[in-house]
This record gives structure tokens, sequence and C-alpha cells, in this order.
């Protein structure tokens, strides 16, 4: 597969260990298998990688990438990672991809839910994200994990609801519904008219969710997407 493009990964910065994110084995083989006799290097950063796809067609990186772009990509491939700058982005961004598991998820998601208990989170918000998850969410994690996983989601809820407000785009996902055009002369809040609907419960904690799995719904919506769910689960 040399010179051709065969993944793309979400890295996410740790201060975990490194033998803590690849495994004490990988972690010994791969200091060895780069060792100079007695002398065994050590790497300066590591990332886990949080979220994994595979490049269907696998391109060769010449093809998808302009001359100047390879060369300051690839000149010196042992060196520290490049960020992509807006050109090379344009240039992949129509690259097929697939999803992949990956052994590293669960780091993000466990730092994410550190950060989720030291905030508050509305309470309303909280009980309706923990209605999105029917029964059969979260199978094989603890009751605390369960717990940790739940305030999880409902701390991206309220970022997610919070990016919508702050950009003006309040309206229903499913009917366009736009909350601000009814509240106009009251002092109800547009926001406390729509509803953060979780769109992918059950890959909760097994996936790295991100505020990408939430939709923003006016109530018909919301209740008709719940009550669809529980005609399916009963069929």
């Amino acid at each position: 597969m040399a010179g051709r493009l065969v993944a793309v990964h979400r890295l996410r910065p740790s201060s975990r260990p490194l033998d803590a994110i690849v495994g004490a084995a990988d972690f010994k083989r791969i200091q060895d298998m780069w060792a100079e006799g007695d002398k065994r290097y050590r790497w300066s950063v590591a990332f886990p990688i949080i979220e994994s796809y595979s490049i269907v067609d696998m391109p060769p990186a010449n093809q998808a990438f302009t001359t100047e772009q390879m060369k300051r990509l690839f000149a010196h491939p042992s060196a520290t990672l490049r960020p992509l700058e807006d050109d090379e982005r344009a240039a992949i961004g129509d690259l097929r991809l697939a999803p992949r598991s990956t052994a590293n998820t669960w780091i993000g998601i466990e730092d994410e839910i550190a950060m989720a208990e030291q905030s508050h989170i509305d309470p309303i918000l909280q009980k309706r994200i923990d209605a999105d998850f029917t029964g059969s969410a979260l199978e094989g994690f603890t009751v605390e994990q369960k717990l940790k996983i739940r305030r999880r989601a409902a701390w991206l809820a309220q970022r997610f609801a919070k990016q919508r407000r702050d950009a003006g785009l309040l309206c229903c996902d499913e009917c366009g519904f736009d909350p601000i055009s009814k509240v106009v002369g009251t002092a109800v809040k547009p926001r406390s008219l729509m509803g953060v609907h979780h769109t992918t419960p059950l890959d909760e904690g097994k996936r790295y969710t991100t505020v990408r799995d939430f939709k923003l719904l006016c109530p018909n919506c919301h209740r008709l997407v719940h009550l669809v769910s529980k005609v399916s689960d009963l069929q």
C-alpha cells in the first residue's frame, strides 16, 4: 500500500502514559523494533486514535495531492505530524470512507466523561436525553458506567444546543419550524420550544459519538421520533 491513502483517523491529545495508550506489549514491541543495540528510542508524543475510517478506493497520494502539496506533506515522513491546510483538505474532501472499530475509542469517551462530571447540566435536558436510550441501549456496561455515559451524552447535547443557538440556527432539523418567529414580543425563549434528540443512543459508549449525533427538533417532530421508535421496538 506504499504511496496510497488508506485511512483517516481522529486523534485525541492525552496526558496518559504511552504504554497506557498502546498497551504494554505493543509499547515494548515497538521500542524493541526501533532499538539500536542497547539504545531504545522513546517517542516524543503519541495520540490515541478514537475514530477511524478506511479510505475505500485507496487512491495514490500523488493523484489526490499536487506536486507542491506532496513535497510539503511527505518530504520528511518520519518527522512530526503536519496539519492539513485548506487546499489540502479540499483535495481529499470527496474520498469515500468506511467506518472501522478502534481500540482507543474509550479513552476519548472517558476523558470527556471527566469533563461532563465537572459541568453543570440542565436536569430537564438530562431527563430528555435519558429518554433517547431504549431498554437495549448500553448493554454490557455496569450501572456506574451507564450513568457516566448518559451524563456525557447530556453534556454533548448541551454543547450542541449552545452551538446551534450561538449560530442562530434554532430551527427544527425535520420540518424547519422556526421558534423565533413564534415568540416575538413575548418573554418566551426560543430555545425552550426545541428539544435535543440523540440519533445514535445504541452506539453511545461503543463509538466516539460527537455533537454530529444530535438533532434539534420541535415538540411534534420529537414526539413523533419517539413514537416511531417505540412502535418499532414492539414489532
